[in-house]
């Protein structure tokens, strides 16, 4: 794999309410997690489409 030569920093959250809040707002990201594509996560955020799906 290519070094990007981008320093990346991982940020763990207590709760998913938090996790979303910070996506939301910009404190991060991405977010990675179990998280269901609901209508009104979809309507917040842009999904990424699995491979080979």
């Amino acid at each position: 794999m290519k070094d990007m030569r981008r320093n990346s920093e991982f940020v763990r959250t207590g709760q998913f309410s938090e996790m979303v809040d910070m996506l939301d707002d910009g404190t991060v990201d991405a977010a990675i997690a179990n998280i269901s594509i609901t209508a009104k996560c979809e309507g917040r955020f842009d999904f990424s489409l699995l491979v080979g799906a």
